[in-house]
C-alpha cells in the first residue's frame, strides 16, 4: 500500500491513502537497510508503532508498506538494535 505525505499538523506528520484516507503519525526513528530506508511511526490516534519503506512518488515523499515477512524482521531488528531503548519487540 501506498501512502503519501499529504501534509503536517502540528509537529506531526499526515499522510494519505489510495482511497484519500489519511492519518496522523508522530516520526520516530529512521534506519538504513540495503539501500532502502525505513521509518518508524506511531499513529497518534491509535498508538500503534508502524514501520514503513521510505519511498518516493514522482517529487512526493511516499510510504510503502513492508510486505515481505523476512524483510520486515529484518527491520525490526535493525530498529531494536540501533534504538534499544526505544524499540523492544520482544
Amino acid at each position: 500500500m501506498l501512502l503519501k505525505k499529504t501534509g503536517e499538523r502540528d509537529g506531526f506528520t499526515v499522510l494519505s491513502d489510495e482511497c484519500g484516507n489519511t492519518a496522523t503519525f508522530d516520526f520516530i526513528e529512521m534506519t538504513s537497510i540495503d539501500g532502502n530506508e525505513y521509518a518508524a511511526l506511531c499513529e497518534t490516534e491509535t498508538g500503534d508503532l508502524v514501520i514503513l519503506r521510505i519511498a518516493e512518488d514522482g517529487t512526493d515523499e511516499a510510504y510503502t508498506t513492508v510486505d515481505d515477512d523476512e524483510v520486515f524482521d529484518r527491520v525490526c531488528k535493525a530498529f531494536a538494535s540501533e534504538f534499544p531503548e526505544e524499540f523492544d519487540f520482544d
